[in-house]
C-alpha cells in the first residue's frame, strides 16, 4: 500500500525575529479549510493571530 503526503506551504512564522514575523496566505488557508484540512491547536492559534477570524478557522485536531 502506498500513501502520498502532500504538503503546501501557506505562510511562515519566525518567533526569533524582532518583531516576530508571521505571514499567512489567508486565501490559501481558507481553500484548505473548505477541502477538509484541520489545523493543530498551535497552528490554529497562529492562523487566528495572523488575522483570520476565529469563526473561519476549523476546530483543532487535538
Amino acid at each position: 500500500m502506498s500513501f502520498a503526503l502532500s504538503l503546501r506551504i501557506i505562510g511562515h512564522y519566525d518567533p526569533r525575529a524582532d518583531p516576530t514575523s508571521l505571514v499567512v496566505n489567508a486565501d490559501r488557508a481558507r481553500h484548505w479549510f473548505k477541502n477538509g484540512a484541520k489545523p493543530t491547536a498551535t497552528t490554529r492559534s497562529l492562523l487566528i493571530r495572523s488575522g483570520i477570524p476565529e469563526g473561519e478557522v476549523p476546530a483543532s485536531v487535538r
